[in-house]
Order: structure tokens, then sequence, then C-alpha cells
């Protein structure tokens, strides 16, 4: 399973960046969220690590980043559309 993780890394990560970034951009374009709110930097963040681990051959910080980053856009996404009765 790690070999093959390793194998495909690049393009996970590169999903992940492009998941972020039409996430960062669906709230400008289809809504009336302003390009700066309080939940930005936590996405810029994500965002980051997922660039910093496309790049970077640590076996570690790729496990850790891919979890983190996974369970943090589940989370949004649940968040972003949660809505109670």
């Amino acid at each position: 399973m790690e070999t093959h993780f390793f194998r495909i890394r690049r393009p996970l990560f590169v999903s992940y960046i492009f998941a972020y970034l039409a996430a960062m951009v669906d709230g400008n374009v289809l809504a009336d969220e302003p390009l700066w709110y309080g939940g930005r930097s936590g996405q810029i963040l994500i965002l980051g690590l997922a660039i910093w681990a496309y790049a970077s051959t640590n076996k570690n910080a790729h496990k850790i980043i891919a979890v983190m980053t996974l369970l943090v856009f589940v989370a949004l996404i649940a968040l972003r559309f949660w809505n109670p009765r």
C-alpha cells in the first residue's frame, strides 16, 4: 500500500489542490462570500500543505497531510451544506 501511495501521491495532491481551489472560488462566484473571511486562512493553509506535499518526498509528511487534508475538506463540505431544521 505504501509503495502504491508513493507512486500515486502527485495526482492525489493535485486533486486536493484543485478541490481546494474550487472550494475557495465557489463562494465568491456562486454566493455573496467576501474575498477574505475567517475560514479563508484555513483553506490557504491546507492549500499550502497540499502544494508542499506535492513537491516533498517525505513519506511521513505525506501520510499526515493526506489524512488531514481529506478530513478538513470533508468537514468544510459538511459545514457548508449542513442545514439543521
